[in-house]
C-alpha cells in the first residue's frame, strides 16, 4: 500500500488536477477510536467553511469530490488530521486496487444507504477533538474499546494482511467470555444478521482486534461465512 504525506501531495503542484484519496485511519490515531471522522474546511474566501466527512470504512474516499484540492491543502484541519493518522492518503493506484477487491461494491452500497440514513436521521454520537469530530453513524458506543487492559492489537489490513500493536485504556466492564465485552458480543451477533461480505467488510472498517477476539470471532460467525472466517483465520496465523 503506498500511503502519501502532505509534501507528497504538494509536490504534485499547485494546479493539479490529480484526485486525493483518503482511508479513514482513526483506529491508528493518538485517539484509537473508531467512527467517522469531520472536518470543517475553510473556504479560501474566508466566507465559512465546507464540511468533510470521511466515513468509517476500509474503502478509500476521494475527497476532491466534495472539496476542492487547494481548498484542502491550505486548510490547517485537513493537514492537521493527517498528521495526527485521522486520515492518512494514498495513491491513485492503491485507491483503485482496493476499489477492485471483493466487498467493495457492497460497501459503496452501503455507505450510500448509510448517509441517507444520517440525513434523515441526524442521531449519531459524537466525540470532539479540537476541530476535528469523529462519529460512530449507527449510535452504538465502543464500550468495548475501553473497558480491558492493555492488549496487542491486530490490524485487519483492507489492503494486506499486515498487523499493528495498539494500546487501550482499561475499565471495569464484565466480559461475556476471557477477554470478550458485552458490547463486541453484541456486534458480533449483528455481524451474524447480514450476510458474509457484509461481515467481512464491517471487520475491515474496525480495523483492530484483540488475539481474544479474533478467536472469538472465528468461533462465532456463522459457519456459512466462510471468507469472513477464512480471513479471520489468516490474521490470528
Amino acid at each position: 500500500m503506498k500511503t502519501l504525506t502532505i509534501s507528497d501531495l504538494e509536490r504534485q503542484g499547485p494546479k493539479s488536477t490529480d484526485p486525493i484519496w483518503i482511508l479513514n485511519t482513526a483506529p491508528d490515531s493518538l485517539l484509537e477510536t473508531q467512527g467517522e471522522v469531520f472536518l470543517s474546511i475553510p473556504k479560501l474566501n474566508a466566507q465559512g467553511n465546507d464540511p468533510l466527512r470521511v466515513p468509517q470504512t476500509w474503502i478509500p474516499i476521494e475527497v476532491t469530490r466534495a472539496i476542492p484540492r487547494r481548498q484542502l491543502l491550505a486548510s490547517t484541519e485537513f493537514r492537521s488530521a493527517i498528521n495526527s493518522q485521522l486520515i492518512t492518503p494514498i495513491s491513485a493506484e492503491t485507491a483503485q486496487k482496493m476499489l477492485r477487491q471483493s466487498g467493495a461494491t457492497e460497501e459503496i452500497q452501503r455507505l450510500d444507504q448509510l448517509a441517507r440514513h444520517i440525513r434523515r436521521a441526524g442521531a449519531a454520537r459524537t466525540i470532539s477533538d479540537s476541530q476535528t469530530e469523529i462519529r460512530r453513524a449507527d449510535g452504538v458506543k465502543d464500550d468495548d474499546d475501553q473497558d480491558r487492559p492493555e492488549a496487542k492489537k491486530v490490524a485487519i489490513s483492507s489492503f494486506d494482511d499486515s498487523t499493528s500493536v495498539a494500546q487501550r485504556a482499561a475499565a471495569g466492564v464484565e466480559n461475556v467470555a476471557e477477554g470478550i465485552t458485552p458490547a463486541f458480543n453484541m456486534w458480533l451477533e449483528r455481524l451474524n444478521e447480514g450476510t458474509d461480505v457484509e461481515a467481512s467488510n464491517a471487520i475491515k472498517s474496525r480495523r483492530k482486534f484483540s488475539t481474544a477476539e479474533l478467536r472469538y470471532l472465528s468461533a462465532n460467525l456463522l459457519p456459512s461465512f466462510t471468507k469472513t472466517i477464512a480471513m479471520v483465520n489468516k490474521n490470528i496465523k
